[in-house]
């Protein structure tokens, strides 16, 4: 890494935690656990600066937005933020723990999705061939403006979801979450991927089991899903 990358990534940890830093502080009371998180941010751009993947930088600065975005709800309020709790009833830990000063609780995994860019136009062409997508839907890709790369995105990105899904599901049921009414789990997930020349990012939020399936999490640009006594649900963007 060069003089130049050094410096850029110097800028954005900077900022960062500036704005981190004083939510945290001022939200001590509740979340005890903002400087550890702030502490690991720390270290994880370090290891990059050192050669490290820079993808551990994105998982701990999205870490810390849904921390901040838990703080900051007020419907319904948060009494209490924990950090990488141990999950009742399993030898597991889950990223956070959320109290509502209404009494119920919610654990919340964070997983990054950021695929590799890969050029996988030979298989947008098999998915064609072999009709993959319905008679009434249209994917427009082209392979000049990175159709390929886009198509990657896209698969590896749901597979992806769909590993981090069931680990969870795992974990719920080891632990026996899955049976208490005055619980929720949820996964949000932040997917970076590419559309065209740009990168784009979106949130999803997954809700499974437990009581209230509210998302705790607001963001301008989020789905929901809740998947409760096997039914699921869809709102938001």
């Amino acid at each position: 890494m060069n003089s130049d990358e050094i410096e850029i990534i110097e800028g954005y940890r900077a900022a960062v935690v500036k704005t981190f830093a004083e939510v945290y502080a001022a939200e001590a009371g509740r979340f005890p656990d903002g400087q550890r998180l702030l502490r690991r941010f720390n270290e994880v751009v370090e290891h990059a600066m050192a050669g490290s993947p820079l993808s551990a930088t994105s998982e701990a600065h999205n870490e810390m937005c849904v921390a901040r975005a838990l703080l900051l709800n007020t419907k319904p309020r948060l009494s209490s933020l924990a950090y990488e709790p141990a999950v009742p009833g399993c030898a597991k830990t889950i990223d956070f723990c959320a109290v509502s000063t209404e009494g119920p609780r919610m654990y919340v995994d964070v997983k990054t999705i950021s695929p590799v860019p890969t050029d996988r136009w030979k298989q947008f062409e098999e998915a064609q061939r072999e009709k993959w997508f319905p008679d009434n839907v249209h994917v427009g890709l082209f392979e000049d403006w990175m159709g390929g790369e886009t198509w990657h995105g896209w698969i590896a990105g749901r597979g992806r979801m769909l590993e981090y899904a069931l680990e969870l599901e795992k974990k719920i049921r080891e632990s026996g979450l899955n049976a208490r009414t005055d619980t929720s789990i949820s996964l949000p997930y932040a997917e970076l991927g590419f559309t065209g020349t740009r990168a784009s990012s979106r949130i999803l939020l997954i809700s499974i089991g437990g009581g209230s399936t509210a998302p705790m999490i607001p963001s301008p640009r989020w789905k929901h899903i809740s998947l409760t006594n096997g039914r699921s649900s869809w709102s938001g963007q």
